[in-house]
């Protein structure tokens, strides 16, 4: 008969140093590895729990979940009130879909261990992925008395409480973090959304420039091999100003070029290759390149976001971007006398906040029924393929099947009265081109769009229909939909030819 027994001295630290190499593998990437390397491991030693957790934090990042989830059972069996194998299997089940035990497993992580902020955090994540925001801010509010989980659940908190509105809150707790944290570039970052989003431009473009510092930027900077230039005199020197985000954010920040050759700079322009032509004509470009291209020598370099802490506050033109002809394709020659209203109604599939901020196309269905009202779609991308799928939508005038770019996108716009747009890039435009634009905002609003109101300083045409509370697209929509049909009723349309 044979007794079970620990495992030899030789034995252990042989299995110590496969779980070590097990590590470096794993934190290499080198997951399939290090999976191998930790089932050894656990072959010499199956009672090691901190090693099985290992195993599965390996399978986990591997995309091996269900296995994952499985290693972290095994634990659970022996020990129900495991702290890190509860919180695991949650994260682990939550990246498998399976929402309602991972937020059963993290739950009982939370009453098993009341005061661990690793709990309460994991919990909190879970629920606001959940849109649970109440609910999480309640989780992160445990996990910030917790030193340990103090800073990131500072981030996250302020973040939550920020979709609540209740911005005053958000700032305070950022303020608070960064006593205990003062290098933290995520809740730098964060805070300069949030001082920006309240109107304290001073101190948020300044925090504004921690963003290189963050995960979510810090690969993302490009010709650091040029000195970056810090606001001083340029005096004829040959500047490199260059697309950092998004081209709705290009686009915004493209004023700045300008001011930027006022202050006697040669400035050369790096915009994404869609962006190209349409700001081949803006003035104070010496010359503009798309991204990829090979560019000439510059003296200096600046992202075009850190334009606003060089330069200060300055007045800015609006329309900024020139109005190529416009594209007679987009109006219906049958009746030239309705307002043709440009509609885009989907951003980026990409983008982070593309769940809180983009629509679907039956919801515009409303704005098809008053009489004197063309619809015209400015949608690109996935999205565009929803006008087959609705039968009032046949009616829409859509001129987006030639579409190269957003030069052939500002023709389009050039010719139409008016753009009614979800927050995207084609709002940014037409609000450079300085026509009119009505721009569906979400509860959660950008910081560039301002706490509340219906304008911006950023666009004098532009008209923000906003949530009044999370995930209440009616109310705006219903706004916009009365507006347009008093607008259609009252104001004469002047064809555009």
């Amino acid at each position: 008969m044979t007794t079970s027994h620990a495992p030899a001295e030789d034995e252990t630290a042989s299995a110590s140093r496969t779980v070590a190499e097990g590590l470096r593998l794993f934190e290499a990437g080198a997951y399939d590895d290090a999976i191998d390397r930790f089932s050894q491991a656990l072959f010499a030693d199956p009672e090691d729990d901190d090693t099985r957790l290992k195993l599965g934090a390996a399978l986990s990042a591997a995309g091996y979940g269900d296995a994952a989830v499985q290693v972290y059972a095994v634990i659970l069996e022996r020990d129900p009130t495991h702290r890190d194998a509860l919180i695991n299997r949650g994260n682990a089940l939550l990246r498998l879909g399976r929402r309602a035990e991972a937020l059963d497993a993290l739950e009982r992580a939370t009453r098993a261990h009341p005061g661990s902020g690793a709990a309460w955090f994991n919990y909190g994540c879970a629920l606001q992925a959940e849109n649970r925001t109440q609910e999480a801010v309640a989780a992160y509010h445990h996990a910030i008395e917790d030193r340990d989980t103090l800073v990131r659940a500072s981030a996250n908190l302020g973040t939550s409480l920020g979709r609540l509105g209740r911005y005053r809150e958000a700032l305070a707790v950022y303020d608070r973090a960064l006593d205990a944290a003062p290098e933290d570039a995520n809740l730098r970052w964060n805070r300069a959304c949030l001082l920006l989003l309240l109107g304290e431009d001073r101190l948020g473009w300044r925090d504004y420039e921690w963003r290189w510092r963050t995960a979510e930027h810090g690969g993302s900077l490009r010709h650091a091999d040029r000195p970056l230039w810090q606001g001083e005199p340029l005096q004829g020197r040959r500047i490199l100003l260059h697309a950092e985000q998004g081209m709705g954010d290009t686009i915004q920040f493209a004023r700045y070029v300008t001011d930027v050759a006022a202050r006697g700079g040669r400035a050369i322009l790096e915009v994404q290759p869609a962006l190209k032509r349409l700001l081949s004509r803006l003035a104070g470009a010496e010359a503009v390149y798309a991204v990829g291209d090979a560019l000439p020598p510059c003296d200096v370099q600046c992202p075009l976001l850190s334009l606003p802490s060089r330069l200060g506050d300055v007045a800015h033109d609006v329309p900024y971007i020139a109005a190529p002809e416009p594209a007679a394709v987009c109006r219906d020659p049958r009746r030239p006398d309705r307002l043709h209203v440009g509609i885009a109604w989907a951003g980026s599939p990409t983008n982070s906040a593309d769940r809180e901020r983009s629509l679907d196309l039956r919801q515009f269905e409303p704005l098809s029924r008053i009489q004197a009202v063309t619809l015209v779609s400015l949608q690109t991308g996935p999205a565009a393929a929803e006008r087959a799928w609705h039968p009032w939508a046949c009616a829409i005038i859509d001129p987006m099947e030639g579409v190269t770019d957003f030069a052939d996108t500002a023709r389009i716009v050039a010719a139409l009265d008016l753009v009614i747009s979800v927050d995207t890039a084609v709002a940014h435009l037409a609000g450079a081109m300085g026509k009119p634009v009505w721009l569906i905002n979400r509860f959660d609003t950008c910081w560039r769009w301002g706490p509340t109101g219906e304008t911006t300083p950023w666009y004098p045409t532009m008209r923000v229909f906003r949530q009044p509370t999370p995930g209440d697209w009616p109310t705006p929509l219903a706004r916009v939909a009365e507006e347009l049909k008093r607008l259609s009723l009252a104001c004469p349309v002047t064809t555009v030819t």
